[in-house]
């Protein structure tokens, strides 16, 4: 009886320990983590992380910390740049950024072969870079309240791409190359310097939503354009 009671105790205190241990503590990978510190206690064990409306100016460098980080939403801070070490981040497949200062794209954005979602809402981009080309699993573009001029050619390379948002920005012309959004079910250029669009809209079938209010688009080619886009519900 003697022996049982000592084995029995041992056995408590094993599991005391083990409750005890880091491994209690470890998150499934949809746990969101609200701050850094609390994510830096198990780096490698980090998939989500938001930092909302946290008043940052810069991008924080502990974030390259958190390898497997596949989630992150930096949104309405005041961050003016994303570090060209964002390639570190090589697991993140959605990147949210919208309403910060940001005013470049670096070139590195294209290594994250992993990214289905880049949201850049109401920054101060004036250019996007054509290493964009490379997000070939990208499915959700949003680039609406920024400064953007010119939309790279390689932007038809993006084949899964569902939405692309471009309102509101200063873009005069859309590439031909938009032709090769096949999977493209929504975009928006309203609010642009846009005097026509390339003829290829007019065979883009596909696209469910349209947008192109308050450009410089003559009536009739709109009168065109929603006559054999005649499945797409056109906001002209």
């Amino acid at each position: 009886m003697k022996w049982v009671v000592i084995v029995l105790v041992l056995w408590i205190n094993i599991m005391v320990l083990y409750a005890q241990s880091p491994q209690s503590y470890t998150k499934n990978e949809d746990y969101e983590y609200s701050s850094i510190q609390e994510a830096l206690k198990n780096p490698n064990e980090v998939y989500r992380l938001t930092l909302k409306n946290e008043r940052l100016t810069t991008f924080p460098s502990e974030i390259f910390q958190f390898r497997n980080l596949r989630y992150l939403n930096l949104s309405y801070n005041e961050i003016k740049e994303i570090p060209v070490e964002i390639y570190k981040l090589s697991q993140l497949e959605v990147l949210i950024l919208d309403h910060n200062f940001i005013q470049t794209i670096p070139h590195t954005i294209g290594t994250l072969q992993k990214l289905t979602e880049l949201n850049l809402i109401r920054n101060a981009i004036s250019s996007i870079p054509v290493e964009i080309g490379l997000l070939t699993q990208l499915n959700t573009l949003c680039l609406e309240e920024n400064f953007i001029r010119k939309i790279p050619a390689e932007i038809g390379n993006l084949k899964q791409l569902r939405y692309l948002g471009l309102s509101e920005n200063e873009i005069t012309l859309l590439p031909e190359s938009v032709q090769g959004l096949t999977a493209l079910e929504v975009l928006t250029l309203s609010s642009n310097h846009i005097k026509a669009l390339p003829p290829c809209i007019k065979e883009m079938k596909h696209i469910k939503e349209l947008y192109i209010r308050q450009n410089h688009i003559p009536d009739f080619e709109k009168k065109v354009i929603k006559k054999s886009l005649s499945q797409t519900i056109c906001y002209l």
